[in-house]
């Protein structure tokens, strides 16, 4: 189990759009968080090997760790590199609730589980 460092790969448009990539992700593995500060508009993907029921959760936080939920307060998770959006217009993206930080967790995966996990962010 590693905390692997995330990477800011680009900054487009005078700063209006962010990418950053957890690389690489094993079962087990957490990403560090990203400090999310004025971006509203947040695009997770994630890619490579999910080995035997490997899956990702996005993970938030206002001030301290915790899991970031949808509007059911079910926590967001990505299977089979479906990517989730959160944005402003989302019930939970809202200035009151919104995370400040977010990271990428890696479960339930096996040996072979092997995965590239990318946000976009955007003001």
């Amino acid at each position: 189990m590693a905390a692997v460092a995330p990477t800011r790969l680009e900054t487009f448009k005078n700063a209006h759009y962010e990418v950053w990539a957890w690389t690489p992700l094993a079962n087990g593995d957490t990403g560090l968080p990203i400090n999310l500060r004025d971006f509203n508009d947040i695009t997770i993907k994630s890619y490579g090997t999910y080995g035997a029921g490997g899956e990702v959760t996005v993970l938030g936080s206002l001030n301290l760790p915790g899991t970031t939920t949808d509007a059911d307060d079910d926590p967001l998770e990505e299977e089979a590199g479906v990517p989730l959006v959160l944005n402003a217009a989302s019930p939970w993206g809202t200035s009151r609730n919104a995370p400040l930080t977010m990271w990428p967790s890696v479960t339930a995966g096996d040996g072979d589980t092997d995965l590239t996990v990318r946000a976009v962010i955007r003001r």
